[in-house]
């Protein structure tokens, strides 16, 4: 099969994209000064009678404008002085040098209050922020300073702060992406409590699971789903959020143990600014990333682009990333209440796709860590090498408009495609019988065995001969969403609401082409990756399906008394699928689904900086929802998900630190897995039940010390499981990748002179490789590093992680796809701002 692009091509198209990303430094070569916004420039004389012209606007926590807010100014002795803001959200007050105390207020909102002080006669602008009474769910968190993570903007939901919201939301912010050195999801979402971003996904895809259930087809960006299967990259990232348990309400189908969302950058508006970034590091680590923006029209119109230029290598042997990814990004605010926002994003990512290791060791003792099985070296003559590549693109077009009534409106279309082409030789050894080698859990570091490949009369004792499976596919998959919503607070039978009300349009589309070949035997030890396999001239997938959703849905927030808030709310969706199977004699499945999706959640607040809350949700999950609609499961129910959840949370030290708690019990009936022999099929493995706590902390704790961390226990069990593999029932079995006890801490401490130091631990105790339970991954313990020196244009970063060099394997896709974590290993980044 012809490969999509070849890696010239790829690293020629990274070199434009580079070079059309420098260009943004010399569009405009203007300079600028930057004063903060609430102090003034003193010209050396105070007049302590001269009046002070202070100005600004009022605006909710998304940057809508809030008119009529009432504004007071009270001095330390003497009068206060009140101004209302105007229809536009702005006001307009003289007042003399001194200390003062300012609270704005307004009806369906928080009071806010904070100090000021005015130390000469030059004109002073202020913007107050004012949170909205109540609790609506929203997944996009605002980082403050650092790592703090306390209010929320839209998305495409309503504003709201963290502490108002019945369910726990995990923000990462762009301070923490960097000070750890994520370059992927699965760096990112590392340590968040309850998740585990694991590495292998067939080597094509991330994977995710959140308490214990896949979330592969649960990501989002700026809150529309995103579930192709390919690896994302971060140039683009704001910050990333984690909604742990069912977000149905708002999200619909699937979200069973949660979802992710991935927020993208904005123009700020502030004229231009930017950084440039180069990366070197450990296996021939090279990554360019560059962001650059300006704004015109007196900062109507702002134009920000990302890009990067990435080439890796890996502890695994033979494994090669080429890829770029840009995105341009363009805003225009003609007004202070119309907010219009276009982007587009595009990726290209060429890798050999890494399936990891088999759960074998043999008398030699541990397979090596690099040991590859696939068809990656010698002259390509039957089937070309293995290799995956992937192109993906989006196209967003985001409305936001605030009326004089109050109403604010949204509405995002989004049109997203994906390509991915691959072939790939890997491990398909039957391990139903025979035993070879020991237990050996005794050794440290080491996969427990606890079945290995069958030795036949052919195969050496010291060096086992396994088999080998051949796959070529094209996949391509296109999605349409449009999503509106409104929402306004009010009073209505004397309770204060805050209403929100939406529907969702979404059509997808994805063809299948795949071809089964074969592949000679390899040894355990050293095999031969020269072996070419045959390629399959007779598809064994050909198909095209259709998938439509329509859903509408509401929520209300009601604010019960004075410390009681209830949120409810429920969505009804209408998913359509039909897939054309073009397999001669093969029948083209179909199936409707008609479902509502509610939630209820109680806060009680004794103090405005603490919460303690019950919630339940319900979601459900069709049949195929991953757009894997087969003949055996067309006919299959739906997955029912159900979560019981308690928690608190708690904000400290003046809203700069952060954490909370909570137990939850999540169940999910009908359990669809993808087929561990087809990964084209699904089968029902019965019930899930996790019952669960975590517990998290994330800010500052002194404006030079930050902190994130958490801890997260996780029972969870398969039940009333009619699925037999490896000749092991599943009933009764542990969820493979999902340890009962994990967690993570990372801190970060600022010197004086711009140097720094951070380090912290991830740990996991013992998961399975597999729902059969038959391959223990040992639990580690995984120590890092970061050293820095900031100024304000220069970053130097240092990175080591894995400072003992603990031999450790990180996740199991199957019993024949492990994945080893990587030894010891450093990098530097230098960054230029501007």
């Amino acid at each position: 099969m012809a490969a999509a692009f070849s890696r010239s091509s790829c690293a020629k198209r990274a070199f434009v994209s580079s070079l059309l990303i420098l260009l943004g430094f010399v569009v405009v070569g203007k300079g600028w000064a930057w004063v903060p916004e609430d102090q003034a420039v003193s010209s050396g004389v105070v007049d302590a009678n001269a009046p002070v012209e202070v100005s600004g606007v009022v605006v909710d926590a998304s940057g809508a404008m809030v008119p009529g807010a009432a504004v007071r100014f009270s001095p330390v002795n003497g009068t206060p002085t009140e101004v209302t803001a105007d229809s536009a959200g702005a006001f307009h007050v003289l007042l003399k040098i001194g200390h003062y105390q300012i609270s704005a207020v307004q009806t369906g909102y928080e009071q806010q209050e904070r100090p000021l002080e005015l130390a000469s006669s030059s004109p002073t602008r202020l913007t107050l922020t004012l949170k909205i009474k109540g609790n609506v769910e929203s997944i996009t968190v605002v980082a403050d300073v650092g790592y703090t993570a306390t209010s929320a903007i839209t998305a495409t939901r309503v504003p709201m702060s963290l502490l108002d919201t019945p369910q726990s939301v995990y923000a990462v912010t762009s301070q923490l992406i960097e000070d750890r050195g994520a370059e992927s999801l699965k760096d990112a979402l590392t340590g968040i409590p309850g998740v585990q971003a694991v590495s292998l996904g067939e080597g094509r895809r991330d994977q995710v699971l959140i308490r214990g259930f896949s979330a592969s087809t649960d990501t989002y960006i700026d809150g529309v789903k995103d579930d192709a299967p390919y690896f994302r990259d971060l140039s683009n990232t704001d910050r990333i959020e984690v909604v742990e348990g069912p977000a149905a309400v708002l999200y619909g189908r699937g979200s069973s143990g949660g979802l992710i969302n991935r927020v993208t950058k904005q123009p700020q508006m502030e004229g231009l600014q930017g950084q440039i970034g180069f990366l070197g590091g450990s296996y021939g680590d090279k990554r360019f990333e560059s962001d650059v923006e300006d704004g015109w029209l007196s900062n109507k119109l702002g134009v920000r682009v990302t890009g990067a230029a990435e080439k890796l290598g890996s502890q695994r042997d033979f494994f090669y990333l080429d890829r770029y990814a840009w995105a341009p990004t363009v805003r225009w605010q003609p007004n202070d209440r119309t907010q219009v926002y276009a982007q587009w994003e595009q990726l290209r990512d060429e890798r050999e796709p890494d399936r990891g290791l088999a759960a074998i060791s043999g008398p030699q003792g541990v397979v090596p860590i690099g040991t590859n099985y696939g068809y990656v070296t010698g002259t390509p003559t039957t089937a070309p090498h293995n290799f995956s590549h992937t192109s993906a693109t989006d196209e967003t077009l985001d409305i936001k408009h605030e009326f004089v009534d109050g109403w604010h409106v949204h509405n995002v279309f989004r049109q997203a495609g994906d390509v991915v082409v691959w072939s790939e030789t890997y491990l398909n050894q039957d391990l139903s019988s025979g035993i070879f080698g020991t237990d050996v859990r005794s050794k440290p570091g080491v996969v427990t065995l606890f079945s290995s490949a069958q030795v036949s009369a052919s195969d050496s004792p010291e060096n086992p001969i396994l088999t080998r499976g051949q796959t070529n596919a094209t996949q391509s998959q296109q999605n349409v969403f449009d999503q509106a919503e409104a929402y306004r607070s009010g009073k209505f039978l004397g309770i204060e609401h805050l209403l929100l009300v939406g529907a969702e349009y979404g059509r997808q589309t994805q063809d299948r082409l795949q071809f089964t070949g074969t592949a000679p035997s390899v040894t355990l030890y050293n095999p031969d990756t020269s072996l070419a396999p045959t390629l399959s001239t007779t598809p064994s997938t050909n198909s095209r399906g259709f998938f439509q959703t329509a859903a509408v849905y509401t929520q209300d927030l009601m604010q019960l008394a004075p410390k009681w808030k209830l949120l409810a709310g429920v969505r009804f969706d209408n998913f359509k699928q039909n897939v054309d199977n073009r397999l001669p004699g093969a029948t083209s499945p179909s199936r409707v689904d008609n479902d509502f999706s509610p939630r209820v959640g109680l806060l009680f607040q004794p103090v405005s900086s603490s919460t303690v809350y019950f919630s339940y949700s319900r979601t459900f999950d069709p049949s195929g929802e991953g757009l894997s609609l087969s003949t055996s499961s067309a006919d299959l129910p739906p997955q029912v998900t159900t979560n019981y959840e308690v928690g608190a949370k708690v904000s400290l030290l003046g809203d700069k630190l952060t954490s909370a708690v909570a137990i939850y019990d999540l169940d999910r009936t009908n359990i669809l897995q993808v087929s561990p022999t087809n990964p084209n099929q699904l089968i029902q493995v019965g019930e899930q039940r996790t019952l669960g706590a975590t517990w998290s902390v994330q800010g500052s704790i002194t404006p030079h010390w930050m902190v994130y961390g958490g801890y997260s226990w996780n029972d969870a069990v398969l039940l009333n499981s009619p699925t037999t593999f490896n000749g092991v029932s599943y009933n009764g079995k542990r969820p493979n990748d999902v340890p009962v006890n994990s967690g993570s801490l990372w801190t970060t401490y600022s010197f004086k002179g711009g140097f720094g130091a951070g380090g912290g631990l991830v740990f996991n105790t013992d998961s399975f490789a597999a729902d059969d339970n038959l391959v223990q991954l040992p639990g580690y313990t995984r120590l890092d590093a970061m050293f820095f020196y900031r100024k304000r244009h220069v970053d130097v970063t240092a990175h080591l992680d894995n400072l003992t060099n603990t031999r450790y394997y990180d996740t199991g896709h199957s019993d024949l796809e492990i994945f080893p974590g990587a030894p010891i290993s450093g990098s530097v980044n230098l960054k230029y701002r501007f």
